[in-house]
């Protein structure tokens, strides 16, 4: 999937976790990780996609944990390995921000010693210098904000105050930037606007996992998230999509996952992942700045592949009720006994812009409803067929 004129593509690339002790079993990815076999190490691999397939980003995003308990020399490999990817892909911009694994939280001293010291172009490359003062903003303030040509970034330090063990155990955001980073949204005129931090600003996980991580006075940074089209997390190692209402748009939540931890690591059935957003310029009814979240999943037999079925939808503008009461309308008009999902996309383009969770939650009401007779499934879960009569 080489990049298209009307695309905007940013790929996201979380919790590398690199260290140097062979081991440890947190990541596949070791600092002294040979480059072949090429399956084995999944910058290899990703790097021969990139080259095969053509793959072009105009940003990578990563949301932290560069390090495995700040092993240093894991620190600047992962930043250097995320650079290379950088030039292969022909970005324009590798921006990251700070994970409680880069951060000496349990040492005397000052706990962002190594960020200061092992990564002098942080947290923001590309093939001009980037203003230092960036680096200092996000340390001091927690934050930074960035305009490129497309695109609002507001990067957020979550492990700001990590200073002692006891203030490592969850992420905050920083209140008193409160109304400098208001002003700062206030101002800009882009369209497109992405948050990114390391820890989850919501609950946004599977299973019974641990919930006291999750960010401190996530109240008020949600008061500045209106407007938004994304919020990028990683920290959970549990990739999930939840799309939240908040007037105009439905803002995407997303939890990158881990790039290369350990099965033990990952979420029960998680796969290592790498996503990539895909926004589209073109005009659709009930619709902003809307596109697809493609994914890729990584084995350690065969590298990096596309999955398909994972791919989801983003830039609706309307809430559940409202996408009820128009497929209600739409469906009960249709003569035919039943529809494939691929019709309806035809006939209601704005659908196919949302969660697959979401739609398979909607259609549950519409069967519910008895709006429609039944619904039926592919092999990997994708809604197929309504059966309307």
């Amino acid at each position: 999937m080489s990049k298209t004129t009307n695309m905007v593509r940013i790929a996201i690339i979380s919790d590398v976790h690199c260290h140097t002790e062979r081991d440890i079993k947190s990541s596949y990815y070791i600092a002294s990780m040979p480059d072949t076999p090429f399956e084995k190490n999944p910058f290899s691999s990703l790097t021969n996609l990139i080259k095969k397939n053509g793959l072009q980003f105009d940003y990578i995003l990563s949301p932290g944990d560069f390090a495995d308990k700040i092993d240093e020399k894991g620190l600047k490999v992962a930043w250097d390995q995320l650079k290379l990817l950088y030039y292969e892909s022909k970005s324009k911009y590798l921006i990251g921000t700070i994970g409680n694994h880069d951060v000496s939280s349990k040492d005397s001293g000052d706990s962002f010693r190594s960020i200061k010291s092992v990564l002098s172009d942080f947290p923001i490359y590309r093939y001009e210098d980037i203003d230092s003062v960036i680096k200092n903003q996000l340390l001091i303030n927690a934050y930074f904000t960035f305009e490129s040509e497309d695109i609002f970034f507001l990067i957020l330090n979550s492990s700001f105050d990590h200073w002692s063990s006891n203030e490592a155990r969850h992420g905050k955001f920083n209140e008193s930037s409160y109304s400098s980073i208001e002003s700062k949204i206030k101002e800009t005129d882009k369209k497109i606007k992405i948050c990114m931090m390391h820890h989850h600003p919501i609950i946004h996980e599977t299973g019974n996992g641990d919930t006291n991580d999750i960010v401190e006075n996530n109240d008020k940074l949600w008061e500045l998230l209106v407007d938004f089209d994304f919020v990028i997390h990683g920290h959970k190692h549990d990739f999930r999509l939840t799309q939240k209402k908040i007037y105009p748009k439905n803002l995407s939540i997303i939890a990158s996952g881990s790039f290369s931890c350990y099965k033990e690591g990952l979420a029960p059935g998680g796969l290592n992942m790498f996503h990539v957003i895909e926004l589209l310029d073109d005009e659709v009814e009930n619709c902003k700045n809307q596109g697809f979240l493609q994914t890729y999943t990584y084995s350690p037999y065969d590298g990096w592949k596309h999955v398909i079925r994972l791919t989801q939808g983003f830039g609706c503008t309307l809430n559940d009720s409202e996408i009820i009461t128009k497929l209600e309308s739409e469906i009960t008009s249709q003569e035919n006994p039943y529809l494939e999902y691929i019709e309806i996309c035809e006939l209601i383009p704005w659908i196919k812009f949302n969660s697959q969770s979401k739609i398979r939650d909607i259609f549950r009401v519409l069967e519910n409803n008895r709006t429609i007779k039944r619904i039926t499934y592919s092999n990997d879960g994708i809604i197929d067929t309504i059966i309307i009569k």
